[in-house]
C-alpha cells in the first residue's frame, strides 16, 4: 500500500508542475498575443497620425497657394472623420515657409498615437502681380480693349534707371485676361495697334475670342495655359489706421497748407488754386471719406507717403498730383477715381514711385491728363480706362482694362522684381513647391 501511495503522490506531483508549466506557456503565450496585438494596434493608429499629418501638410500648401495667405500665419486645424485630426503651423517669410503639421490618431474619445511632419517650401518664382502690361481679371466678358494708334511694349529700368527708348524697346508687353467669351469677344483691338502677346483663359480659342479690326500686329496669340493657367489676383487689404490720431476735416481755400505728421482726416477739400502739400512726418494719412480738389489746387508729394482714401478721389479742372523726385506715393483706394484733372505728375518718371491699390469697393479709375503716366496699378475689382494723348509707364491690373486715344503702354519689367517693394499682394501666378521634407517624431 505505502508503495502504490508512493507512486500516486509522485503521479500527482508530475501532473502539478505539468500543470504549472502549462499555465506558465500559456500565460506567456497569452501576454505574447496581447503584446503583438498592442503592437499591432499601435503601429496601426502610429500609420493613421502620420497620414493624418501628411494631410494637414497638403492643407497647409493648399491655403498658401489659392487662399494667399500672408503673415502672421495662422494655426490650420482640420479632422477626417473616424481617423483623427491635425494641426498646422506656418512660419517663415511670404518667399519661404516652414510648415510643421501633426497628425493624432483617435479611438474612443481618446489620442492612440502622433506623428508630426515639417517641410520648407518656397516660391516657383520672384515676380510680383505686375508681370505683364495689363491684365484683366474677368472671364465673362470683355476683359481688354485697345482702341485707336497704340503700342504696347516694355523697357527696364532697373539699376541705373534706363529711360525708355522706342527704338531698343523690349518684347515683354504683353496683356491677358481671364476671358474666354465669343461674345462679346474677351479681346478687342480696333486702329493701328501693336502688342507682344495676348492671352486669353485657359480652354478659350483665339480665334473666336480675340476681335481685332484694322491695322494691328500681334506676335502671339494663345491662351493663359502656356503661363500657368487662369489667375486669381488676391483682393488688397487695407491697412491698419486704428493708431492714427483724428484730425477733423481740413479745407484748402486761402492758403497753401502743409500736412507733417501721420492722421485720420474726416474729408478733405481742397477749393480755388491753393496746394496741399505733404511734407516730411506725413508717411502715413488715411482720409475717411473723400479727398477732392475742385479748382487749380494740386496735391504735392514731398516724402514718401501712403496715402489711403476711404471714399473717391476727385480732381477737377486743372488739379493734379505731383510727385517729386525723391518722393514716393502709394495710394490706398476705397472709391473711385474720378475727374483725374490733370492727372498725376511722377517727376522721377520712376514707375515704382506710384503704386495705386484698389480695394474690393474701388471699380472704376479713369486716368487722364496732359502728362505721360508712370506708375502701377493693382485694383482686381475696378474698370480701368486710360485715355488720352499721353504715354503710359507701368503696369496696370483690373477687372477690364481700356486703353483709348494716341497713346502707348510701356511696361516696366522693374516692376517684376518683389525686391523693389515693401509691401505687395502675392502674385496670382507663383506657388509654394516643397524643397525638403523630414519626419519630426
Amino acid at each position: 500500500m505505502k508503495k502504490n501511495e508512493h507512486n500516486e503522490g509522485s503521479v500527482l506531483v508530475i501532473s502539478i508542475l505539468i500543470t504549472m508549466i502549462l499555465s506558465i506557456l500559456l500565460i506567456a503565450l497569452s501576454t505574447r498575443i496581447i503584446i503583438q496585438k498592442r503592437q499591432v494596434n499601435y503601429s496601426y493608429h502610429r500609420e493613421r497620425a502620420f497620414a493624418l499629418a501628411e494631410s494637414g501638410i497638403e492643407v497647409g500648401l493648399a491655403c498658401l497657394n489659392e487662399k494667399h495667405l500672408s503673415e502672421p500665419y495662422p494655426t490650420i486645424s482640420g479632422a477626417i472623420p473616424d481617423m483623427g485630426t491635425f494641426i498646422v503651423e506656418i512660419t517663415g517669410t511670404s518667399t519661404a515657409v516652414t510648415i510643421t503639421s501633426t497628425g493624432y490618431s483617435i479611438e474612443g474619445g481618446k489620442t492612440r498615437a502622433s506623428r508630426s511632419v515639417e517641410i520648407t517650401a518656397s516660391l516657383t518664382t520672384e515676380s510680383t502681380v505686375f508681370d505683364m502690361a495689363a491684365f484683366a481679371k474677368t472671364n465673362i466678358t470683355t476683359g481688354f480693349n485697345a482702341f485707336g494708334d497704340i503700342t504696347i511694349d516694355s523697357y527696364n529700368s532697373e539699376g541705373i534707371g534706363n529711360p525708355y527708348n522706342p527704338a531698343s524697346a523690349g518684347t515683354e508687353g504683353n496683356i491677358g485676361t481671364n476671358s474666354i467669351s465669343t461674345f462679346p469677344k474677351a479681346v478687342k483691338i480696333a486702329g493701328i495697334v501693336n502688342i507682344n502677346n495676348i492671352y486669353i483663359g485657359e480652354g478659350g480659342n483665339t480665334n473666336d475670342a480675340i476681335w481685332i479690326k484694322g491695322i494691328s500686329h500681334i506676335n502671339k496669340k494663345t491662351t493663359l495655359a502656356d503661363i500657368g493657367g487662369n489667375r486669381n489676383p488676391p483682393p488688397v487689404l487695407a491697412p491698419d489706421t486704428t493708431s492714427l490720431p483724428p484730425k477733423g476735416s481740413l479745407s484748402v481755400f486761402f492758403k497753401d497748407e502743409h500736412i507733417n505728421s501721420n492722421g485720420c482726416y474726416d474729408h478733405i477739400t481742397l477749393i480755388g488754386s491753393k496746394d496741399l502739400i505733404f511734407d516730411n512726418g506725413a508717411n502715413f494719412i488715411y482720409v475717411k471719406n473723400d479727398l477732392s480738389s475742385w479748382g487749380a489746387g494740386d496735391i504735392i508729394i514731398n516724402t514718401d507717403t501712403t496715402l489711403y482714401i476711404g471714399g473717391n478721389l476727385n480732381l477737377i479742372g486743372s488739379s493734379k498730383i505731383i510727385i517729386q523726385n525723391e518722393a514716393k506715393l502709394t495710394l490706398y483706394l476705397g472709391g473711385n477715381i474720378t475727374g483725374a484733372g490733370k492727372g498725376f505728375w511722377n517727376n522721377s518718371n520712376d514707375p515704382l514711385k506710384l503704386i495705386i491699390y484698389g480695394l474690393n469697393s474701388c471699380n472704376q479709375i479713369a486716368l487722364v491728363g496732359y502728362t505721360d503716366f508712370y506708375g502701377a496699378i493693382y485694383a482686381p475689382k475696378a474698370q480701368i480706362t486710360l485715355p488720352g494723348r499721353t504715354d503710359m509707364f507701368g503696369s496696370f491690373i483690373g477687372d477690364k482694362v481700356t486703353v483709348l486715344g494716341k497713346s502707348g503702354i510701356h511696361y516696366d519689367e522693374a516692376l517684376k522684381n518683389p525686391n523693389n517693394f515693401d509691401n505687395l499682394p502675392p502674385a496670382y501666378n507663383r506657388y509654394y513647391v516643397v524643397r525638403h521634407w523630414r519626419e519630426i517624431h
